[in-house]
């Protein structure tokens, strides 16, 4: 997995860019776009209800000109649930 995003970062973003991360969220994504010289910017997940949520109001808030990319751990490590398609995470 981590040869994989380690890729599509290096071809799809260049050195400088921004990429969003939505901590908890799997340790080696911080450590990539670090060693890929890319920015980290974070959108923490939002618990709610005992479930994580993605913040969309501040994942709005995030992206800008330099933004070129967003992680998504689908299933969510190490929360271990699915993202549904309204960033809700449900207990699979």
């Amino acid at each position: 997995m981590v040869s994989g995003f380690s890729i599509a970062i290096e071809q799809l973003t260049n050195k400088g860019d921004k990429i969003i991360v939505q901590p908890p969220v799997y340790f080696p994504f911080f450590q990539t776009i670090e060693a890929l010289e890319r920015i980290t910017v974070y959108n923490p997940l939002k618990l709610e209800n005992g479930r994580l949520s993605m913040d969309f109001e501040n994942l709005a808030k995030q992206i800008d000109d330099k933004t070129k990319m967003l992680l998504l751990c689908n299933p969510h490590n190490p929360g271990g649930s699915c993202m549904d398609k309204r960033g809700t995470a449900e207990i699979k």
